[in-house]
């Protein structure tokens, strides 16, 4: 009786000493995936916060131009091939 309960207590010692070992490891994997302000920013300035702002919302009207472009271009080709097909169609009967 009195062995078993020695190596409960030796268990629990060691159980005991590793928990902060473990506690640590499992710390220093989740530090690496935080992202700061400084790191997406370079510095704490409001002002470049502002401008990303800004560059992101101009890059977004630019490429809904463009696809509005594109798209009345693919349009104006399908006509083109729609009229073609029609026009082989009637040389073909």
């Amino acid at each position: 009786m009195l062995k078993e309960s020695r190596y409960g207590v030796i268990c629990l010692g060691l159980c005991l000493m590793l928990s902060p070992v473990f506690a640590a490891l499992a710390l220093a994997g989740s530090e690496d995936l935080k992202a700061t302000k400084r790191e997406k920013f370079q510095d704490d300035s409001v002002a470049t916060m502002q401008e990303q702002v800004t560059r992101r919302a101009e890059e977004q009207e630019e490429y809904q131009k463009k696809m509005l472009e594109n798209s009345e271009k693919t349009v104006q080709l399908l006509e083109r091939i729609l009229v073609m097909l029609n026009e082989f169609k009637e040389e073909k009967q």
